[in-house]
């Protein structure tokens, strides 16, 4: 056989080799991780969610639908969001609780809202798991700079936002996305070979101290995550640190929404850890009581509505058992105070 026929045959071999295992590993990677995806890193203020996306996602025992808007924030539909209304609008910021883990859109306390004020105002929900001041500075400045326009901004300050101050204290935000690392993401979202073979020697490569890893956003490293507030010891190891920084980055954010004629709002709600061990003049409160005082914006504490019964039945009654997240009735039950504390008048 001529040497140029035994070339053409072994490229079309590899050719079709080829060919199958890229289809091969796609289909792989469209069975088994293409819903792990909608969680991605972003290069100004950490991570958020993928814009104009459907996702299954599960939650302990509750598998539930989570659907972005096209700025990727937790919404009803798949919609496209105008930079500017006519309307009214609130802007909502804050972590799990805020994003309604476990829970699809319209079972949500945000959710709750929207629906309710559907007809005079428009309600954003920019919450994201494991956000804390630090990110809702950066994140309320980057729409702000987008262009985005709101008249208020409801800040949900959260028990875990003092330890994820000391974990994001390091990173910094870039003003422009690193594309090296878009590639990565895309391809371990769709490539199963990738992300199981090949990823490690990439992400070496672009290991850097200035982040905490996007698959590293549910787990906290510091011991005692929500006790800081009624446990000295804890408070005096890093709970006090943290919550100096949660006060310097809200300063920040609350100087920019004065500066952009926005209005900021601050709420604060209790863990069941709280409820069992703390009481409704925790620390959480107190600080950000005397803060709003300092800085003359309204508080919203709903702490005391946690602690008007037994303690082990306000827990079962509003959390999802063995959980830190408010269960159906607990968002309900948000949404009705805040609808009561804010909305209504």
């Amino acid at each position: 056989m001529p040497a140029n026929k035994t070339t053409l045959y072994l490229f079309i071999i590899l050719f079709f080799s080829f060919a199958f295992f890229v289809v091969f590993d796609l289909a792989l990677g469209y069975f088994l991780i293409r819903q792990e995806g909608i969680r991605i890193p972003h290069h100004y203020y950490h991570h958020c969610l993928r814009p104009m996306t459907e996702s299954e996602a599960v939650w302990g025992n509750n598998t539930y639908i989570i659907r972005t808007n096209s700025l990727g924030f937790k919404d009803a539909d798949m919609r496209c969001v105008e930079l500017k209304t006519d309307m009214r609008r609130t802007l909502f910021m804050g972590d799990s609780f805020t994003e309604g883990i476990g829970y699809d859109f319209e079972e949500t306390f945000v959710g709750l809202l929207s629906q309710r004020t559907k007809d005079h105002i428009e309600i954003l929900n920019a919450g994201v798991v494991s956000y804390s001041p630090k990110t809702y500075y950066l994140k309320t400045e980057y729409l702000i700079k987008k262009g985005l326009e709101f008249d208020e901004i409801v800040i949900m300050l959260d028990i875990s936002d003092i330890q994820d101050e000391i974990i994001y204290e390091y990173f910094t935000p870039s003003e422009k996305p690193d594309y090296l690392k878009k590639i990565d993401i895309r391809l371990s979202n769709y490539s199963y070979s990738y992300r199981h073979l090949f990823r490690n020697i990439l992400k070496r490569l672009l290991s850097s101290d200035n982040e905490t890893d996007i698959s590293e956003i549910f787990q906290g490293t510091l011991p005692d995550r929500g006790s800081w507030s009624y446990d000295d010891e804890v408070f005096h190891d890093w709970g006090k640190r943290g919550l100096a920084l949660a006060g310097l980055n809200m300063e920040n954010l609350i100087a920019l929404c004065k500066e952009k004629g926005i209005k900021p709002v601050i709420a604060v709600y209790p863990w069941p850890a709280q409820i069992m061990n703390d009481s409704s003049e925790s620390r959480q409160v107190v600080f950000w009581e005397q803060f709003c005082k300092a800085e003359g914006i309204d508080f919203i504490n709903l702490f005391p509505y946690f602690f008007v019964e037994d303690s082990h039945k306000t827990v079962v009654k509003y959390f999802i058992e063995g959980d830190d997240h408010w269960n159906a009735k607990g968002h309900k039950y948000i949404a009705e105070l805040l609808f009561e504390k804010w909305f209504e008048k």
